[in-house]
């Protein structure tokens, strides 16, 4: 936040313009003091977001959805394993496919 400038003393000012004018000199002098005490040190999270767990993931839903494909194909060929095999690849196809069309959507939206 960029707070202004004090307003410098006026010749002739009433009292009025004074009083104003020194109340949003004073609120400028508190916003300052707040900014200073909740100032924010920029930080990189990349790195954060590189481990859930114990578990890498990706910067890009394709590249998780496709290392999550594969691990399923892991899984033992039973038909417990099947059935959710074939619940987990439908949820992913789906997941990709919606973000797939809020993409578009998004690339469509005019910034003018």
């Amino acid at each position: 936040m960029n707070v202004s400038n004090d307003e410098p003393v006026i010749d002739e000012e009433t009292n009025e313009q004074r009083q104003q004018r020194e109340q949003r000199n004073t609120d400028r002098a508190q916003r300052r003091a707040d900014e200073e005490q909740w100032q924010v040190v920029p930080n990189n999270l990349d790195d954060a977001f590189d481990m859930v767990g114990n578990q890498q993931v990706f910067k890009t839903p394709s590249a998780n959805v496709a290392v999550t494909m594969e691990n399923l194909d892991r899984l033992p060929d039973t038909p417990e394993y099947r059935d959710v095999r074939t619940n987990i690849w439908a949820q992913l196809t789906a997941t990709m496919g919606q973000t797939a069309d809020l993409l578009k959507r998004v690339q469509a939206i005019s910034y003018t």
